[in-house]
């Protein structure tokens, strides 16, 4: 909630500072009546204290438009002409701010594929406050994103309105999706060697092993009844002593470096002596 990598070093004595990305896909849920013009204010981030003075950065929807608060400063897009976009329609909307500190700095606001908004340079937002995501922080009063949120990013660098519209043009394909029904991820062996094995004798270890995806792979036991007194680690190692009688049938799951997941069954048959 609070950590180095969502603070902005600034201060700008030696003109030195951290550059700020933030993007995502909106999605307003909001009956007719509480739509664009109407919808007030609705946060999609903060990350900010309240004293001595506001500090830090707000990223929200005002009546439809995009701003970002800066140091208790706030900058919203236009209500009209060609650089209003209405954010508060309950359609997916790409929304982006991008900016530069110090000297030379400044950036922009950015919404569906154009810069809407010019922004100043600002020294850096350093504060011991929260990462608040779909809700302002309750310090400033209770204040909530009613829809949808995907694919937030958060930069330490400013993306150019090129990189934006490339992730913008994407659409619903993403920028980092994978197609894992284009892979053939599978784990080894598909079934135990020893398939029974008598009680409280140490089990000789398994190394389940994974192939067709992006290493690195995760193993676990997502489904079924696993044997007590052994253990599947996340490496794929299958180990320990059986100390329970039984049938014993269980989905071992494995996810890839993309996300992309496969399930195999084993079957263990625990026996007394």
């Amino acid at each position: 909630p609070n950590q180095q990598e969502i603070n902005f070093v600034g201060g700008c004595i030696l003109d030195v500072a951290e550059p700020l990305t933030i993007d995502l896909w909106v999605k307003t849920n909001l009956p007719p009546q509480q739509m664009g013009l109407n919808s007030g204010l609705r946060t999609i981030l903060d990350k900010r204290v309240a004293l001595p003075s506001p500090n830090g950065y707000h990223l929200f929807l005002s009546n439809g438009r995009l701003g970002f608060q800066m140091d208790g400063a706030n900058y919203v897009a236009p209500a009209s002409g060609p650089n209003y976009v209405d954010t508060a329609d309950n359609q997916w909307h790409f929304v982006a701010v991008s900016l530069s500190m110090c000297r030379g700095g400044g950036g922009f606001l950015y919404v569906d594929g154009k810069n809407v908004l010019t922004l100043p340079p600002v020294g850096g937002f350093v504060n011991s406050a929260n990462l608040n995501i779909g809700r302002r922080d309750p310090t400033f009063g209770p204040n909530f994103f009613k829809g949808s949120m995907d694919e937030l990013e958060m930069f330490k660098s400013r993306l150019t309105e090129d990189e934006l519209r490339s992730i913008y043009e994407a659409r619903s394909r993403g920028k980092c999706k994978v197609n894992c029904k284009a892979k053939n991820v599978a784990i080894s062996p598909n079934a135990l060697s020893q398939t029974t094995w008598p009680v409280n004798v140490t089990y000789p270890t398994v190394n389940l092993t994974a192939s067709g995806g992006n290493a690195p792979y995760v193993f676990a036991v997502t489904d079924g009844n696993f044997p007590p007194g052994m253990t599947l680690g996340s490496d794929g190692t299958l180990s320990g002593t059986p100390s329970q009688t039984g049938l014993f049938s269980f989905t071992v799951t494995v996810v890839d470096a993309d996300g992309c997941r496969a399930g195999q069954l084993y079957k263990l048959r625990v026996s007394r002596r």
